[in-house]
C-alpha cells in the first residue's frame, strides 16, 4: 500500500544519506475500493485481481517495475 511503499522509499533514500525528493503519489488501492464495489464487481482489490478485473497481463507480482505498469 501507498504508506508501505513511502516508508520504504524512504529508508533507502536515508540508508544513503539522499534527501528524498519531493513527489506526488497515489494510492490505487483505495481508488479501487471507491470506484469498484466488492463482492459484486471484483472479489477484492489485491493488484492481481484487478489486473484480471481490467484484462491485464500480470506476470512478475512484487517487481517494482511489474507493479507500476499494473497500477
Amino acid at each position: 500500500r501507498k504508506k508501505f511503499d513511502e516508508d520504504a522509499l524512504a529508508l533507502r533514500f536515508s540508508r544513503y544519506n539522499i534527501e528524498m525528493p519531493h513527489h506526488y503519489s497515489l494510492d490505487t488501492c483505495a481508488i479501487a475500493k471507491k470506484m469498484l464495489k466488492k463482492p459484486i464487481e471484483v472479489e477484492n482489490h489485491k493488484l492481481m485481481t484487478l489486473c484480471e478485473y481490467f484484462g491485464h497481463d500480470f506476470n512478475g507480482y512484487h517487481q517494482a517495475s511489474v507493479d507500476t505498469v499494473a497500477c
